[in-house]
């Protein structure tokens, strides 16, 4: 696994982690904010999203290397 890929995860991990953190203290305290929630989740699959996408980039490298 290559850094950039390696902290996209952690970022993603981050974001999701912050936007169920947001929900629940929102809806504890009786406001809850689903654009907040719904705002740090879209970030964190943008950041999965690359991550993911940068695994099959780094596979394509390695077969493309070979021949």
């Amino acid at each position: 696994m290559t850094p950039l890929r390696a902290v996209s995860l952690a970022i993603a991990v981050a974001l999701f982690i912050s936007g169920l953190a947001i929900g629940i203290y929102t809806a504890a305290v009786g406001r809850f904010a689903a654009d907040y929630v719904a705002s740090f989740w879209t970030l964190a699959a943008m950041a999965y999203s690359y991550a993911y996408f940068a695994k099959w980039y780094e596979r394509w490298l390695s077969e493309s290397r070979k021949q």
